[in-house]
């Protein structure tokens, strides 16, 4: 009687576990593709590196404006991204087959402005993180391992290395500082 309780709790548990949704490693749901709603970026849009532009790839010619999203063979979603008459505008995100997310992007008319984020894979945790204004780096410019630890910290104004620049070693004391005023190095070295 015992086993037969065991065997209908570990039944009940598992369909439950089932029926919650399908989530990731890093606890989030699986994002699935809406091709009714959105256009498939790799089919339906073409892109113009020399004008940074996206165009429908029906005729060619028409600016893409609206969301689309690019997915895998299962159907869940690897990328999204969002454009206003033909350049990306807006937050994008792109995501690993596992659904987790890959990376966010900020853009304004085509131009990254704001913040910029990658992850590592499954565990949701920061691997990059930096600012632009106007596709210029701007602000600081952070980098870590997979545990949290900083391996690099910089600070940059208007694409130029400005303030200080530290590389750290795997233990976490400093590897190297550097001080920088509008790219040129100033002070210690």
């Amino acid at each position: 009687m015992k086993t037969k309780l065991l065997i209908l709790l570990v039944l009940t548990l598992a369909f439950y576990m089932d029926s919650i949704g399908q989530k990731t490693p890093c606890g989030t749901e699986h994002i699935k593709a809406q091709p009714k709603v959105f256009l498939n970026c790799r089919d339906n849009n073409l892109f113009d590196e020399e004008l940074n532009q996206y165009y429908l790839a029906k005729d060619g010619r028409t600016l893409f404006d609206g969301t689309c999203q690019t997915y895998n063979q299962g159907g869940f979603v690897i990328e999204e991204l969002t454009c206003k008459n033909g350049k990306r505008d807006g937050q994008d995100h792109s995501y690993y087959g596992s659904g987790c997310v890959r990376s966010i992007q900020t853009y304004s008319f085509g131009v990254k402005n704001g913040p910029q984020q990658v992850f590592f894979d499954s565990t949701g945790q920061i691997q990059r993180e930096e600012n632009y204004v106007n596709g210029k780096l701007n602000g600081r410019v952070i980098q870590l391992t997979r545990y949290g630890d900083t391996v690099c910290f910089l600070n940059y104004a208007m694409d130029l290395p400005h303030g200080i620049q530290r590389e750290y070693y795997p233990d976490g004391t400093v590897k190297k500082q550097t001080q920088y005023e509008k790219g040129l190095i100033t002070g210690l070295h």
